[in-house]
């Protein structure tokens, strides 16, 4: 794998996992774990790997073809600085690895989870399975590329919301159980929301060079000195789910540890957010902290179902 940069030189283990964003795939894989622990029905360990390697390929698919996209755009070249968590990979943009990269990533990572999907499909005689895949890997380009360009018009964080919400913790549910179910369904919107609330966290460092490239997320809309308050929202709201996930019994009581174990780092990442909306190197703690909060939460759950199911 040869450097888009003149040296010519090789792509490092560091900088492949700062391409793919590696580290973001918890928001993904621990919706998906959580989906399949929540199905009644004998636990299928073929099909949930086979499905976990789908999620996964996809979310990084999702995310190459988001630093392709927006180097086309021009967003990610308005700030040369690498920040980690927010503005781009910024690989394309230092010369160290060329678009095309990104691109012909973003395929094979596409064809990997389609062929993962393709044997889940075939296992459970259910064709319909690769229709649902087709349409989420859809809107995961559509969030980025033309002529959707679904973030730059103010419908990233409802896309998000739905793919590593609904989409993630039902697909694991239809892998194990057949079927999709009203609490499957309420199951995935604390994770759509808290996930949500990560790209927010995100774009409030990155509002300024949105603005210019005419990527017009919702903070952008609401300006970057009010994003705590969007991010506090999908926080209230998160809480709220995981409170009639317990009412309905969905999750057993100890479910309601996730409200504190979200709450501690989500706060905190509302105020780094309300008091440094403008410092982005103080925003990437609250980046971190966003982050932190979903892990917190998922974890949680995945504890309280663990228990439930002795």
């Amino acid at each position: 794998m040869t450097a888009g940069s003149g040296a010519g030189g090789k792509c490092r283990p560091a900088q492949l996992v700062q391409a793919l964003r590696l580290p973001f795939t918890t928001a993904s894989i621990l919706p998906y774990i959580c989906g399949a622990m929540l199905a009644p029905a004998q636990f299928r360990p073929g099909l949930f790997l086979l499905g976990l390697v789908a999620v996964t390929a996809t979310h990084l698919s999702a995310n190459v073809i988001n630093d392709y996209a927006d180097a086309r755009s021009g967003v990610d070249g308005l700030s040369p600085v690498y920040y980690g968590f927010f503005g781009g990979s910024k690989l394309i943009q230092q010369g160290i690895l060329p678009a095309r990269f990104f691109l012909l990533a973003g395929l094979v990572l596409a064809l990997t989870a389609a062929l993962s999907v393709l044997l889940c499909a075939l296992l459970l005689g259910r064709p319909g399975l690769l229709l649902l895949f087709a349409l989420v890997w859809l809107a995961g380009w559509a969030y980025s590329c033309p002529p959707a360009a679904l973030a730059y018009h103010g419908l990233g964080e409802l896309t998000i919301f739905l793919l590593f919400g609904m989409a993630t913790v039902c697909g694991a549910y239809i892998l194990q159980a057949d079927v999709i179910t009203a609490d499957a369904l309420l199951l995935s919107l604390p994770h759509g929301f808290l996930v949500a609330g990560i790209l927010i966290a995100n774009e409030v460092p990155d509002a300024q060079e949105d603005q210019l490239a005419q990527k017009h997320t919702l903070v952008v809309r609401m300006g970057a000195h009010r994003g705590y308050l969007l991010y506090a929202l999908v926080v209230f709201l998160a809480a709220a789910a995981l409170g009639v996930l317990v009412l309905r019994t969905t999750l057993p009581p100890a479910g309601l540890l996730a409200i504190p174990a979200l709450g501690l780092p989500a706060t905190a990442a509302t105020l780094r957010l309300r008091t440094a909306w403008a410092d982005k190197l103080r925003l990437v703690q609250a980046s971190k902290l966003a982050i932190a909060a979903h892990i917190a939460a998922s974890l949680a759950i995945i504890a309280s179902l663990a228990f439930m199911k002795g």
